[in-house]
This record gives C-alpha cells, structure tokens and sequence, in this order.
C-alpha cells in the first residue's frame, strides 16, 4: 500500500514539474490528458493486482498477440507461438518444464494439448488439465500428459 501511494505521489510530482516547465500552452491540454490516461493505470494497477486480473489480463494480451500474428502466419507458426504460451504458464505456475505440442482445427482452435517431458502428481496433473481446459475451452480430456 505504501508502495502505491508512494508512486502516485512521485508520478504527480514529476508530471507537475513537466507540466510547468512546458514552454507552450498550445501542448498543454494534450499532455494533461496523456497524464490522465497513466494516472488511472497507476492507481488501477494495483487493485488488478490484488483481484488476481493481472494473470489474466497478461494472457490475454499474449493471446490476442498470437492471434493477430495468426492472421499473417501460417498455422504451424500460430500452434507454436500458442505451444510457447503454455510453456511458460507451466514454468511460471507449476515449474515445470515440458515440451508442449497443440493441435488445432482448421477453425484455428485447440483440438488437443499433449504435454511431455516431466513426470508430475496426480493432483499437479488434474490442477493443470482444469487450467489449460479454462482457458482454452477444451474438454479436460483432450488434455494429454505423458
């Protein structure tokens, strides 16, 4: 919390400060609305912390990346940009480090996920088969771990 308020703090001093030392008024109104824009992430940026969106909105995010590459790549590219998407979710959330092979349909949605290379417990191997099977929207079953 101190962290947060000590940003908003510092973030309001130094725009203050660049706000004064503008020599133009005729700029003013657009940096005053730029500032507002980064104001409202600072001070929004903590509470997606906390709600737990920030893990959400970073996969969105490389989601919606991968799938404008999608638009000009070819599909081998998409699975595999997609297969590094999952990759790094199982090193962040489980620290696991597994080879990751997607299937799409020609609708270029997941078919099936087959995960290989680590042996995992049976609780770890259904928290990961519900997770991929949220996010992506594939049945749990179409979630292969060797």
């Amino acid at each position: 919390m101190g962290e947060w308020i000590k940003s908003i703090l510092v973030f309001t001093i130094f725009f203050s400060v660049v706000l004064y030392i503008m020599p133009s008024e005729k700029y003013k109104k657009y940096i005053q609305t730029a500032i507002g824009f980064v104001m409202i992430i600072v001070v929004i940026n903590p509470i997606v912390r906390v709600l737990g969106f920030s893990d959400n909105l970073s996969f969105n995010i490389r989601y919606e990346i991968a799938d404008l590459e999608y638009i000009s790549s070819e599909d081998a590219y998409y699975r595999d940009v997609v297969a590094a998407i999952i990759r790094d979710e199982l090193e962040k959330e489980y620290d696991l480090h597994m080879q990751v092979q997607v299937y799409m349909e020609e609708n270029k949605s997941i078919r099936t996920i087959e995960l290989s290379g680590e042996s995992v417990d049976l609780e770890t191997e259904n928290d990961i088969r519900q997770n991929l099977s949220l996010k992506y929207g594939i049945n749990e079953d179409m979630i292969i771990i060797y």
